[in-house]
């Protein structure tokens, strides 16, 4: 419902942010990464559904820049194009989507649901979610 009332202000959508990435109409935190086209970022807000563009060095949860801190685990095999990319600094952690190596995949947060294990293996290294995954409502109940 918020997706649809927020379309029409899409078009004034910053087309990419300093520092740490929230969403500027909601000021949710980044869900999800896409990667496109020339390998460029966009990150997604599983509230209003906006996109944004943001720097491939950069944590979108804490705006750190450079690679020292950057974690990226590569899924393989049947997984391939998805990476769980964390950040040491602030311990936190998005999946991507690399849309050029599987571009029939689903909307982002589609796709984040779908992929629970993945956050298991962040998990696992010690990264958190800036928001719930669908592990943590299975393991609420």
């Amino acid at each position: 419902m918020l997706q649809a009332w927020l379309s029409p202000t899409r078009p004034h959508s910053p087309r990419s942010t300093g520092g740490a990435a929230c969403v500027r109409f909601c000021g949710g935190p980044p869900g999800f990464v896409d990667v496109i086209e020339g390998g460029h970022r966009r990150l997604a807000c599983h509230f209003c559904g906006g996109a944004w563009g943001f720097a491939k060095l950069r944590c979108p949860l804490c705006g750190v820049e450079g690679t020292k801190d950057m974690v990226r685990l590569q899924a393989e095999g049947e997984d391939a194009g998805y990476v769980v990319s964390g950040c040491r600094a602030c311990g936190a952690y998005l999946k991507e989507l690399d849309r050029r190596e599987r571009w029939n995949g689903g909307p982002p947060l589609l796709e984040d649901w779908a992929s629970p294990h993945l956050d298991v293996v962040a998990r696992r290294e010690g990264l958190r979610k800036p928001l719930p995954a669908l592990l943590d409502l299975t393991q609420a109940g």
